[in-house]
């Protein structure tokens, strides 16, 4: 069976190196935490080593492209900030049930976290 994340990094290399594809503009993580080939948590330096070899991938792209990852607010600060150094941008994701009157005080805990880097929320639409 094919592994569906090497298609997706093949996919991305021929799009980084291909001028027709005008409307490529970078890559996105949702789930980094987990390795669906080994079945088991992908640990810190083999999440760095994936952020990396994508970083090192879309820089020779022939136009600017973005690397960006989805982030709950809950595993912001299990991971320290150089953790995040080959992304461009966060998604804040709440786990669960998003309480309104919370959801300043976890984009704030983003933005002072990681003040250099883009955010984004995401948002589950019922």
């Amino acid at each position: 069976m094919s592994n569906p994340r090497k298609i997706a990094y093949d996919v991305l290399v021929k799009c980084a190196s291909a001028e027709q594809y005008s409307n490529i503009c970078g890559a996105y993580f949702d789930d980094f935490h987990w390795d669906y080939k080994n079945k088991r948590a992908r640990t810190e330096p083999e999440s760095r080593e994936l952020f990396s070899k994508v970083r090192k991938t879309i820089d020779k792209a022939c136009r600017p492209m973005e690397s960006w990852a989805t982030v709950y607010v809950t595993q912001l600060k299990e991971h320290p900030q150089d953790f995040y150094d080959d992304l461009d941008g966060v998604i804040m994701w709440n786990i669960g049930k998003i309480e309104p009157d919370k959801v300043e005080d976890d984009f704030k805990q983003f933005e002072e976290y990681l003040p250099n880097k883009k955010k984004m929320m995401g948002i589950y639409l019922i």
